[in-house]
C-alpha cells in the first residue's frame, strides 16, 4: 500500500509493509528477545530511511502478566550509505505515547527481555551505532515484589544522544509515585542528566 504525505514544501512516499513483512519482523524480533513481540502496523519512509512502528506490545513473563511495553509509536530513521561500509547508524529513534511495567521477582528473577548478547570473540565485521534516541510522553512503572516496593515515573521524558565518542542523555518525569510497603505513597519528580558508561 503506497501513500504519499505532503509536510509543507516537503513530499515523502510511505508503503505499508503489509503482514507479510511485518509478520517476519514480529517473528525474528520475538525470536531475538525470546519474548512475543507484537506489531499494529508498520510501514516506511522510502526517501528518509524512516521505518514507523505502530501499537507495538512485548509480553509479559506469562500471557496472564502486563505486557513488559506498549507504544503506540516507534519511529526508526536510518542512514543507508554507511551500509557500505559495514557500519548500521541508527541517527534517530523516537518512541513517544508509551508505558513500561518493570518487575523483580522473589529469587533474582526480573521481566526483562534478553535486548543484549554476550560477545562471541572474534573481530566483528559490523557496529552498530546510534546518534539520538528521545523516547517522550512515557510512564514507567517498577514493582519489587520481594521488598515490596514500587515507583511509577509519569510524564517521562528520556533524551540519549552521541555528539562525540560517548553517550550522554537527561531524563525527566513529573507527578510520579513511590509506595514503600505499607506506608502512604510518596510524590516524586525528578530531572536529571547522565553518561551511558560501558
Amino acid at each position: 500500500k503506497l501513500g504519499v504525505v505532503r509536510k509543507g514544501s516537503e513530499q515523502t512516499v510511505t508503503v505499508d509493509l503489509g503482514p507479510a513483512l511485518k509478520g517476519q519482523a514480529e517473528k525474528y524480533a520475538s525470536q531475538y528477545i525470546e519474548r512475543p513481540l507484537h506489531i499494529g502496523k508498520l510501514s516506511a519512509h522510502l526517501w528518509g530511511g524512516r521505518f514507523i512502528f505502530e501499537d507495538l506490545t512485548i509480553e509479559g513473563l506469562t500471557p496472564q502478566s502486563r505486557p513488559f511495553l506498549e507504544a503506540k509509536r516507534i519511529s526508526v530513521s536510518m542512514l543507508w550509505n554507511t551500509l557500505f561500509n559495514k557500519r548500521v547508524v541508527f541517527d534517530a529513534i523516537e518512541m513517544s505515547d508509551w508505558r513500561m511495567h518493570a518487575e523483580s521477582l522473589p529469587g533474582g528473577q526480573h521481566n526483562f527481555p534478553r535486548f543484549t548478547r554476550e560477545s562471541t570473540g572474534g573481530k566483528r565485521t559490523w557496529t552498530v551505532t546510534t546518534q539520538y534516541i528521545r523516547a517522550h510522553r512515557g510512564e514507567f512503572v517498577f514493582e519489587d515484589h520481594g521488598v515490596p516496593w514500587s515507583t511509577v515515573a509519569r510524564n517521562l521524558e528520556v533524551i540519549v544522544a552521541r555528539p562525540t565518542t560517548e553517550y550522554r542523555g537527561q531524563v525527566r518525569f513529573s507527578e510520579g509515585t513511590v509506595a514503600i510497603q505499607k506506608y502512604v505513597p510518596m510524590r516524586a519528580d525528578m530531572t536529571a542528566t547522565f553518561k551511558v558508561d560501558g
